[in-house]
């Protein structure tokens, strides 16, 4: 039970005209929207909990499946004689959790890099957004990473940036890394990925045996608008709007799908200015008879 206290009557006005009947009145007022209060608070974090949950649960189901169709496929290959004795389960189903202190990706040490190195320079249309429509400068990366479960957990609602695997902590001023080593927050503009701009907080966060920075607030958003998804490498770039400080987020498979498009285009346009010529050498245009 939740007793009124001289805080819930902070901004109540009296009035010395009242009768004992009015004042108790007024009473059951402040005490019934102080329940309903109450009782919304309680709702959300029950939503919350349950969002996570639901989460956590298609995740740990899809890797089931994964694990299942994965041990079919080795049981197959035993049967014909292909079975690969240096590469075994652990080193072909990639985990998507995290370490609790260092937030590092679990995968084989003979395990592919999921991520290109060394890492693609900032795409053009982001230099245009920054320049032309923030007026920034001075960008430089800050993390290349797969997005973990973490990240996109809408009950965590935060993207981490561990500093086992920032580039350089070069990025920020000294009273910026100060600040944010006594625990104060800074707010912050984000280029999405959609070249959308989104305002968040940016903390810093000391556990027992590693530190982190991390991305707050509005970070669910962002997911939701950007269709983030588990093992999705992205890169987080950090440049200056009149000496603030902004961040980038790029989704490298984007990119790199943006160059391969281009390449092939390029390709394109070559083969059919090539066999222009060609046409040309034999004889000039050609006539067409109807």
């Amino acid at each position: 039970m939740n007793l009124l206290c001289l805080k819930d009557f902070k901004d109540f006005e009296f009035d010395s005209n009242w009768s004992r009947f009015d004042y108790l009145l007024e009473v059951t007022k402040i005490d019934q929207e102080k329940l309903k209060k109450k009782s919304l608070e309680v709702k959300q974090v029950e939503e919350k909990k349950t969002q996570g949950f639901v989460f956590k649960l298609k995740y740990f189901r899809n890797n089931a499946l994964k694990l299942e169709s994965l041990i079919k496929k080795e049981a197959t290959n035993f049967k014909l004689g292909k079975l690969n004795k240096n590469v075994g389960l652990r080193s072909k189903f990639k985990s998507n959790e995290e370490e609790e202190g260092g937030l590092k990706l679990k995968r084989s040490k003979i395990g592919i890099p999921s991520y290109p190195n060394p890492p693609p320079d900032l795409p053009e249309n982001f230099k245009k957004h920054i320049v032309s429509n923030m007026g920034g400068s001075d960008w430089l990366l800050v993390i290349q990473k797969p997005i973990f479960f973490s990240d996109v957990n809408p009950g965590a609602s935060r993207f981490s940036i561990p500093f086992s695997q920032i580039r350089g902590h070069e990025f920020l001023y000294k009273k910026e890394a100060e600040d944010l080593k006594d625990k104060k927050d800074m707010q912050v503009r984000l280029l999405e990925p959609s070249l959308e701009e989104t305002t968040l907080n940016f903390w810093r966060w000391n556990m027992v045996k590693s530190s982190m920075y991390v991305l707050t607030t509005m970070w669910n958003s962002v997911v939701r608008n950007n269709q983030l998804e588990i093992d999705d490498v992205v890169q987080l770039w950090s440049f200056r709007v009149e000496s603030r400080l902004c961040f980038a987020l790029v989704k490298v498979d984007d990119v790199q799908k943006g160059s391969e498009e281009w390449v092939r285009h390029s390709k394109s346009n070559e083969n059919g200015a090539s066999s222009s010529h060609q046409e040309e050498g034999h004889g000039g245009c050609r006539r067409i008879s109807c």
